[in-house]
C-alpha cells in the first residue's frame, strides 16, 4: 500500500494533545442535502470529550500539497487495482455491518444475540460520532474535487454526501468494531485488525475517501471503542458477549 500522508502516530498525537491551533483552512464544497437532516445524538459517549475539534486535526486543504499527494494515490489505485479487488471494495462499501468481520472472527456474529446486541449498541454511538465529525469538517470527497474520477457510484458504497469525506464513517465503524472484537477475542485480534485495515483500504479503492479520511476514522474508532469498553454501564453486555464468544 502507498505511504500514508498523515500517519496514525500524527493523528493519535493530535487526539491525545487536543491540538486545535495552527491548522490549515480548507475550502467549502457545494452544500449537500445530508446536512439538512437532524444530527444524530450520542447515547454513551460524552459529546464534549468527543467533540471533533478536540479529537482530530483539520484535513488537508483543497489544493494543498498534501491533498494533491492523496489524490495521486487515488488515481494510482484506479490504475493498479485488479478487478476482483475493486469488486471487494464495492461489496465492503455496501456491508457496513458486523457481517464484514465474520471471516476474521470465524463466527456468524449476527447469530450470536449477546454479541450482536453489544455491537449494535456501540455502533449507534459510532454512527453519531462520525456524523458529527463529518458535519464539522465537511470535507469534499475525491470525486467532488475531480468530477472525472470514477468511483463506487451513488449508493452506500459511493458515500452519502459529497462533503462528508472526513473522517471516513466506514473506517470509524471498522476500527471501533475491530477494537471491541479484538478485546473480546484476543486470539483472533491480528486477523480482526487486518480486516479493519483492509476494509478502510476499500474506501480508497472506491475513490470516496482520501488516506487522511481513513486514518482519522481509525483514530476516532479506536478512541471511541476504548471509552465504550471502559464504560461501566456497558459492563454487563460486554461480559455477556465475551462469554458467548468464548463458547466453541
Amino acid at each position: 500500500m502507498p505511504a500514508r500522508s498523515i500517519s496514525i502516530g500524527m493523528l493519535s498525537a493530535a487526539a491525545l494533545l487536543g491540538v486545535v491551533a495552527g491548522r490549515t483552512a480548507h475550502a467549502d464544497p457545494a452544500p449537500d442535502m445530508t446536512a439538512s437532516k437532524p444530527a444524530k445524538a450520542l447515547h454513551w459517549l460524552d459529546p464534549i470529550t468527543f467533540a471533533p475539534e478536540r479529537i482530530l486535526p483539520e484535513p488537508p486543504a483543497i489544493g494543498s500539497v498534501e491533498e494533491r499527494a492523496e489524490m495521486a494515490e487515488i488515481l494510482a489505485f484506479a490504475k493498479l487495482t485488479p478487478a476482483d479487488r475493486k469488486a471487494q471494495a464495492l461489496a465492503d462499501g455496501e456491508d457496513e455491518t458486523p457481517h464484514a468481520f465474520n471471516g476474521a472472527t470465524g463466527r456468524d456474529l449476527a447469530a450470536l444475540p449477546a454479541t450482536a446486541h453489544l455491537l449494535a449498541e456501540i455502533n449507534e454511538d459510532i454512527e453519531a460520532l462520525a456524523d458529527t465529525a463529518k458535519r464539522h469538517f465537511h470535507r469534499a470527497r475525491p470525486y467532488a474535487i475531480d468530477a472525472a474520477l470514477a468511483h463506487c457510484g451513488n449508493g452506500k458504497a459511493g458515500g452519502k454526501g459529497a462533503d462528508r469525506s472526513y473522517p471516513s464513517g466506514h473506517s470509524t465503524f471498522a476500527w471501533s468494531t475491530a477494537w471491541v472484537l479484538g478485546d473480546l477475542m484476543p486470539g483472533r485480534r491480528a486477523a480482526i485488525f487486518a480486516r479493519a485495515e483492509d476494509f478502510g483500504y476499500s474506501r480508497q479503492i472506491c475513490a470516496v475517501h482520501f488516506t487522511s479520511d481513513i486514518e482519522a476514522g481509525h483514530v476516532l474508532g479506536v478512541l471511541a471503542a476504548q471509552a465504550l469498553l471502559a464504560d461501566p454501564r456497558l459492563a454487563h453486555d460486554i461480559a455477556a458477549a465475551r462469554a458467548e464468544l468464548a463458547k466453541p
